[in-house]
């Protein structure tokens, strides 16, 4: 099934420790949602949370629609989306909104 992304940001992503919230447009019309993470990045909110107290001072760390990638970038993103499509587990990570 042929698909288009939305990255939802303004700024340049940093590849290694970043996240970034996409939407995914199927050609069915279907939209779904996800929020990208990159490993690296869990950690620096770890240990931001650990110095603001948030998440029992850094204790766990949950995001709704979470998506872990080693990279983020468009190409690691859309490789993701296709093979969630392929395995027809898009709609149990992502959230369907339109």
């Amino acid at each position: 099934m042929k698909f288009d992304i939305r990255i939802l940001s303004n700024e340049k992503l940093n590849e290694k420790d970043d996240n970034v919230d996409v939407e995914i447009i199927l050609s069915d019309g279907k939209i779904f949602s996800a929020t990208f993470f990159t490993i690296e990045n869990i950690k620096t909110l770890f240990k931001k949370n650990q110095e603001t107290g948030e998440c029992l001072s850094g204790q766990y760390f949950w995001a709704t629609d979470m998506i872990l990638v080693e990279k983020l970038t468009e190409t690691s993103i859309r490789e993701c989306v296709n093979d969630l499509i392929n395995t027809n587990e898009i709609s149990s990570c992502c959230t369907q909104i339109h």
